[in-house]
């Protein structure tokens, strides 16, 4: 078994992608629609470490806040300067920076309430 992605549901499918690529930097490989439900998906990948990341855009359906996903998480090289890169995009902070041992550590709310967890090893 491997392990190849994780889907979201979003709102607003051009906003999630705008907010993915150009905030936290994943490249974006393709968008399609899905017959069978209506609605399309977008397939983003980490340049990095190579995870996968599906977007999913329903048109009827309910939509929970972010509840059926606690968070995704970031290894970013200086969590402290990268929070203030996503304040500066208007992210929202869920989670304060903080110490947590030899690591550093924070949230922010992405465009669908989802959290984003971002961390670094402390320099």
């Amino acid at each position: 078994m491997k392990f190849e992605y994780v889907g979201v549901r979003v709102r607003d499918l051009d906003k999630a992608i705008e907010f993915y690529t150009k905030v936290l930097g994943l490249e974006f490989l393709r968008r399609r629609r899905m017959e069978w439900t209506g609605g399309e998906i977008a397939m983003l990948r980490d340049p990095q470490s190579g995870q996968m990341l599906e977007l999913n855009w329903y048109p009827k359906g309910e939509y929970r806040e972010g509840d059926e996903l606690d968070h995704l998480g970031f290894e970013v090289d200086d969590a402290e300067a990268f929070l203030k890169k996503l304040e500066e995009a208007g992210c929202e902070v869920a989670y304060p920076l903080e110490e947590r041992g030899s690591w550093l550590y924070a949230c922010v709310a992405d465009p669908d309430g989802i959290w984003i967890e971002i961390y670094s090893e402390k320099q």
